[in-house]
């Protein structure tokens, strides 16, 4: 009889434990999972470690706030940022227990600039993704590209990685080769041409089909006769393959 008796106070004993543990394991799961302990009341966004309140992330993460920073997949969110801003270089998301989230990134070197008239001129900056962002000042330190016929709007890639490097890189070795100054570029896809002006008003044609540098090459030998710096020539047309100048 004693026997049973201690076996019994064992199994109650147990059965407390395993009780009390159950109990402490459904509070805990309850304050991490449940509790408003760890929902997210601040989204912290940096941009080159500088804080910006109004940004296109924070309308991709708007709602997020209210959800749980255990539960929250960085690798999810990592996705979502990505997909919908491609300017992004660098990014990194750390949570902040138990209610802040912080965003930080870099964004990719701006290339050139669009602007579109309405009722106020727009202006969207173009990376090497050839994605147009929004940007409130006119960016006077990048060459401007005019893409006639086609309404801008954020977010659209309105041109390929490869064309966008391609007028870049022509821009670049046409004035380093010829010390001419490219006032703007006219980019025209169906054609596959850009079109560059120059301070005489003179536009520079080049096919994106086959290689820039053949082609400025051609003008570099042919600056002696028509000297487009002083000249009235409406264009100079450098896309025939054949032609050496």
């Amino acid at each position: 009889m004693r026997h049973k008796k201690r076996k019994t106070k064992k199994n109650i004993q147990l059965s407390k434990k395993h009780i009390i543990g159950v109990f402490l394991i459904l509070i805990t799961a309850y304050i991490l999972f449940f509790s408003a302990i760890f929902k997210i009341q601040s989204i912290i966004i940096l941009e080159s470690n500088k804080q910006i309140q109004d940004s296109i992330i924070s309308k991709i993460t708007f709602d997020i706030k209210n959800q749980n920073l255990i539960l929250l997949k960085k690798r999810h969110l990592t996705k979502r940022i990505t997909t919908s801003y491609p300017q992004i270089k660098e990014l990194k998301i750390i949570k902040k227990f138990p209610k802040n989230l912080i965003i930080a990134y870099k964004k990719l070197e701006d290339l050139a600039y669009f602007s579109q008239q309405e009722i106020e001129t727009k202006y969207f900056v173009v990376n090497q993704t050839g994605v147009i962002a929004r940007t409130e000042a006119k960016p006077i330190d990048l060459p401007e590209i005019f893409l006639p016929g086609i309404k801008l709007e954020e977010g659209m890639q309105i041109i390929t990685p490869e064309k966008i490097q391609f007028t870049i890189d022509a821009l670049n070795y046409l004035e380093q080769q010829t010390k001419l100054n490219v006032q703007n570029i006219k980019y025209l896809p169906k054609a596959q041409e850009i079109h560059f002006l120059v301070d005489s008003g003179t536009y520079i044609w080049l096919d994106m089909s086959y290689d820039y540098k053949t082609q400025i090459q051609k003008l570099s030998y042919a600056l002696s006769q028509l000297k487009p710096e002083n000249s009235s020539y409406e264009y100079i047309d450098l896309r025939i393959k054949s032609a050496n100048g």
